[in-house]
């Protein structure tokens, strides 16, 4: 195959899924990383450096990597006017999230040699995924990280192929580039490098293995060592008062990293499970209201997304184990790392899953292949026969479900926007930003789940609402249920949270400044802690305006000043 067919595959691609980007209302902020990253990169564009400009005092941004942020301002130079820019800043999104796809389909057809129905339904699918469609309508990192780290992959494996008879160095040397820019978009590139250097090392490639490691860490290293050095002026400026806890969890990786083998385990154990609602919902197009359903309560819905949950994770296994007997690549050593990452990670896996969205398709084909030809009994002509009527069946069901996810998601309009995961009202959200453009001053410092968003559309600075400590003891307690996939709060965790809320929001708004208080209509356990603050002391949180449709609610904060020495306030 030729440059030239993929090369067209991917403009034509790439030119669909921007028009499915800037289709329908702007959303920016719906998952709050996104504004985040277009908040740092104005920081970059206007030449103040990367710093979170949302933020009060402009603290350095010393978490999130700077490649896509980089990628961003130099749009926004371009096109500075916000939010009339934002149809320009997600071409970037489009046009990785169509390289992944045509990277996804050359990868399988050089390194897998499928059978031909496999690899077309594989293609067909990949460029339906509801989670990538779902996913281009946002600056989000993640599309732009997974093309890059497949095209290093790809890069390596391909070059095994080749094995001995051409010098493999130059393809080493890409692959390293590609990868220490992977890394610099988002931190967990670190796993698929370790993944594909200890390939290297397994294969006795030490000069590839060389090449690769050296090439990335002159991308990684200086990334590194500037984060440190962040990281401690960050810390130099905060202290460790009140203040601190509303931005711990947001100015660098320390509160999410592992804190004890055991709440370690609590967490692999239980992202486990989340992974088996997020299989089918968020990767194969369950409709969101049987997942809804589901989590609602115990009921017919559960049990079908139990069933449907566990049969897709172990015919994927299935499929990955098909291609690993045929020949163990870089890409199974590195997707091996990334799902530990994954599991130890203390935050929802779906959205993380996200760039190997492709290869879930693919696997879960080869996986329905290989149980629809164990079926036959050693039969060469019914198990082909039957691994084509498998797959065909599945990849029709799947095509279905895909097409009915993506014209929800291309068609939704401001008041039904779907994109899979939380309900917004963007209506309601643009009367939000118009109301406390209004009531509030340029200086005043607002405290929402939606703090960067705001900050983009109205200028007023924020913080998170609350305060996070321990994600393992807020996200992850021992005592949650199977049934609905340890996704839902408990009441243990409720009460611990809202004492913890009683505590320490008071000082921490009083050391912010916090002035304003959004709240929204997701039925969080933090939000709920902060309301039951609020039902305790209405005399600090002042009701000023609830938006049409109810979604959110603007509250003026006025807290009493702490006693001072001798019984006089401070």
């Amino acid at each position: 195959m030729g440059v030239l067919r993929p090369l067209l595959a991917t403009l034509a691609l790439a030119v669909l899924y921007w028009g499915c980007a800037i289709w329908g209302p702007l959303a920016m902020g719906a998952w709050q990383d996104d504004a985040i990253y277009v908040a740092t990169a104005t920081s970059l564009a206007e030449g103040h450096g990367y710093r979170h400009p949302e933020i009060p005092g402009e603290p350095f941004q010393a978490k999130y990597p700077v490649l896509y942020p980089a990628l961003l301002s130099v749009l926004i130079r371009i096109a500075p006017e916000y939010p009339s820019n934002v149809p320009l800043l997600l071409a970037p999104t489009a046009i990785a999230a169509a390289a992944l796809v045509v990277l996804s389909a050359l990868y399988w057809r050089r390194c897998f040699a499928p059978d031909p129905l496999r690899w077309r339904l594989a293609c067909i699918l990949s460029a339906l995924s509801p989670a990538i469609v779902s996913m281009v309508r946002f600056t989000m990192s993640d599309l732009v990280y997974a093309a890059l780290a497949l095209a290093a992959l790809f890069q390596l494996d391909a070059a095994d192929e080749i094995g001995e008879e051409e010098p493999s160095v130059r393809r080493g040397l890409m692959a390293g580039a590609l990868l220490g820019a992977a890394t610099l978009t988002r931190s967990i590139g670190l796993s698929v490098l370790a993944g594909a250097v200890a390939f290297l090392f397994w294969r006795r490639r030490w000069r590839d293995a060389s090449a690769v490691a050296g090439i990335a860490a002159l991308f990684i290293v200086p990334w590194h060592l500037w984060q440190l050095q962040a990281a401690a002026a960050n810390g130099a400026a905060l202290g460790d008062g009140s203040l601190a806890g509303l931005l711990l969890s947001e100015l660098n990786y320390g509160i999410w990293a592992p804190v004890g083998a055991f709440e370690t385990l609590r967490v692999v154990v239980q992202n486990a499970v989340r992974i088996v609602f997020g299989l089918p919902y968020f990767q194969f197009g369950l409709p969101s209201w049987i997942a809804a359903d589901a989590l609602g309560s115990f009921s017919w819905a559960t049990i079908i997304v139990h069933v449907l949950g566990y049969s897709f994770l172990i015919t994927l296994f299935a499929g990955f184990v098909v291609t690993v007997r045929q020949r163990l690549r870089a890409l199974h050593l590195a997707a091996i790392a990334y799902a530990i990452v994954v599991l130890a990670y203390p935050g929802d896996p779906y959205r993380f899953l996200l760039p190997w969205a492709p290869f879930l398709i693919y696997f879960l084909l080869a996986g329905a292949g290989r149980a629809a030809h164990l079926a036959a009994g050693g039969s060469s002509l019914r198990s082909t026969r039957n691994e084509r009527i498998a797959m065909g069946v599945l990849g029709s069901l799947l095509a279905l479900l895909f097409v009915t996810e993506d014209l929800r998601t291309v068609s939704g309009g401001a008041s039904d926007y779907h994109f899979r995961v939380t309900p917004q009202d963007w209506g309601d959200a643009r009367d939000l930003e118009a109301k406390l453009r209004e009531l509030t001053d340029p200086e005043d410092v607002v405290a929402s789940g939606d703090f960067a968003a705001l900050y983009l559309s109205t200028g007023r600075q924020g913080y998170y609402a609350w305060p996070i400590e321990n994600p393992y003891e807020l996200f992850y307690g021992p005592d949650r249920s199977y049934w609905n996939f340890f996704i839902l709060g408990t009441e243990t965790a409720a009460d611990q949270v809202a004492e913890r809320v009683r505590r320490m929001l008071p000082d921490a708004y009083r050391a912010a400044g916090v002035r304003w208080y959004v709240d929204n209509a997701r039925p969080d356990v933090l939000t709920t802690a902060v309301r039951r603050l609020i039902a305790q002391r209405p005399q600090w949180f002042q009701p000023v305006y609830l938006t049409p449709q109810g979604m959110f609610r603007i509250y003026r904060v006025t807290l009493p000043p702490l006693p001072g020495p001798a019984g006089r306030s401070t």
